[in-house]
Formats: structure tokens, sequence, C-alpha cells
């Protein structure tokens, strides 16, 4: 049964260039983040440890990193497009479209970093955009 499921599948993929698209977009996007997650890890090349539990945990670990990262460049990038808005800039999806959140070239990996007891500023994000409509939350 699983061949028949996956014989449909693939002609399916064969036939329809819009479902391609879909696969491909979505591809890239899974392939992005696994480029910027290791580029975030910075131990060792390879996971020494041969205990499944330990590389979960690594793997689990890097990934909260890079989670991080991408929260502070998507927090950066908004407070910069909420500044061009203010300043009259008309804010189009194509702008959007040119962004990434897995900006590196700021970041310094291996610099000291120190944490501070502070009370973060509310994150607000509402950045409109000329052509798109609101969804209401």
């Amino acid at each position: 049964m699983g061949r028949v499921v996956r014989t449909g599948f693939l002609l399916e993929y064969i036939c329809n260039s819009e479902l391609r698209q879909i696969i491909q977009a979505a591809q890239n996007k899974c392939e992005g983040f696994n480029q910027f997650a290791q580029w975030a890890y910075f131990g060792a090349d390879a996971i020494e440890d041969n205990v499944r539990d330990n590389q979960l945990k690594i793997i689990k670990y890097n990934h909260l990193i890079a989670n991080l990262v991408i929260f502070h460049n998507c927090h950066t990038m908004t407070q910069a497009l909420k500044e061009l808005e203010a300043e009259g800039l008309v804010l189009t999806p194509e702008l959007l479209a040119a962004l990434s959140p897995y900006r590196t070239h700021h970041i310094n990996r291996f610099g000291l970093y120190e944490g501070h007891d502070r009370d973060p500023a509310p994150v607000d994000y509402e950045v409109i955009f000329e052509g798109v409509e609101r969804q209401a939350a």
C-alpha cells in the first residue's frame, strides 16, 4: 500500500507545477534554517559523544541558540521598519520579501557576552505594509 501512495504522490508531483513550487519553497526554508543553525553551532565540528540523549540535547540547544538569534534579528528588523514607516517610507511586500532572519554578519559568535538583570522593552510588531490586509488576532 505504501508503494501505491508513494507512486500516486510522485505522479501528482510530476504533473502539478504549483505543488512542485510549494515543495521547493518549503525545502528552501528548511535548508536555510539548517545552514543557519550549523553556522550558530560553535562547538566541535561533530557530535563526539555516542549517547543518543546527549546528541539530542546538543541539537536542541543548538536550535534554541539559532531561534534566539532569529528572534533578535526579527526584532531588530521590525524596529528598523517601524522607524522607516515613521519617517514616511511606504513599506511594500517586496521590501519584506528581500529581508531574511538568517543574517549573521553582525554577530560575534566567539565574543564575550554578559547577562544583565534588566526588563526588556515590550515588543511591538505592528508594521503596516502597503497592499497587505491585516489579519484579526
